[in-house]
């Protein structure tokens, strides 16, 4: 048969109770309502039925005390199960804090390492450069040993160059000997012949002092001969200009004469027209 719904109203109180012992229970509300009902009906039964009433008594303290057992157990159930939630909890805590102190080493361990392998690194740098260093110093030693066996070679050298060099010094020295007496021969005759030119030398700045005084008197009678030329052009162009004027002035007086008579004919034949004219008006007027 299909489950239908129950409702009815009660108390807060009734309700907060009910809710509790279901709860309590660890029944569903179905199955709790069903359990109330039937030890209700059970109740009923013995109040009916007297003779029932012992049986149905003890019937009823054994499924109290079932029931009880039953809570008993089921409220037992949710404390240890939420024990193990709490210990569940507790064991993740203790795993989180685990894994960060895990977490924690390992880093500094990465760090160590990394500080472990950036020495070795050094190390391995340090090595292969003072490896270099050996191989430059060994290399060293063998150019010196080529170098010290070169200079003996040299100084051996320098040495038979040496007396060669004391040979040729005391063959210089005649030589300087000889040069340093053909050498005062060749001043004396050198100092004679700058004597002579200086000589000649002196005698061609008084022949040039001479000329040139004689052309700074020509320069002085150029230039008062170009004064007297620059004095007679000015005269010249002084009486040029006042030909030049006397000239335009006689130009303009005839010029003048020119035009007067020019206007003195246009004047008289104007008057012969206007004469003219009046005595062909005044015989236009007779007729």
């Amino acid at each position: 048969m299909a489950d239908v719904t129950l409702g009815f109203k009660v108390s807060e109180e009734v309700k907060e109770r009910a809710k509790q012992m279901i709860e309590a229970s660890g029944l569903s509300a179905k199955d709790w309502i069903q359990s109330a009902i039937t030890m209700y009906e059970a109740k009923n039964v013995g109040m009916e039925a007297p003779e029932f009433v012992t049986s149905l008594h003890e019937l009823e303290v054994h499924t109290t005390r079932i029931h009880e057992l039953a809570v008993h157990m089921v409220q037992q159930s949710m404390h240890l199960k939420d024990q193990a939630v709490r210990e569940a909890h507790k064991e993740a805590d203790r795993k989180e804090e685990l894994v960060a102190e895990l977490q924690t080493k390992l880093r500094e361990v990465k760090e160590q390492l990394q500080a472990v392998q950036e020495e070795n690194e050094t190390l391995r740098e340090a090595l292969e450069q003072a490896t270099t260093q050996a191989a430059d110093f060994k290399q060293s030693r063998d150019t010196q040993q080529t170098l010290v066996s070169e200079l003996q070679t040299k100084v051996a050298a320098l040495t038979d160059q040496a007396l060669a060099y004391d040979e040729l010094k005391k063959s210089v020295a005649a030589k300087e000997k000889a040069e340093k007496k053909q050498q005062a021969e060749l001043q004396a005759s050198y100092e004679a012949q700058l004597q002579t030119l200086r000589d000649e030398q002196a005698a061609a700045q008084q022949q040039a002092q001479a000329q040139q005084q004689a052309a700074s008197a020509q320069l002085k009678e150029l230039e008062q001969t170009v004064q007297q030329l620059r004095h007679e052009q000015a005269l010249q162009q002084k009486e040029h200009d006042l030909a030049l004027q006397q000239a335009v002035m006689q130009a303009e007086q005839s010029y003048q004469q020119k035009l007067q008579a020019h206007m003195d004919s246009y004047n008289d034949k104007l008057f012969q027209l206007m004469t003219q004219r009046q005595e062909n008006e005044k015989e236009n007027d007779a007729k």
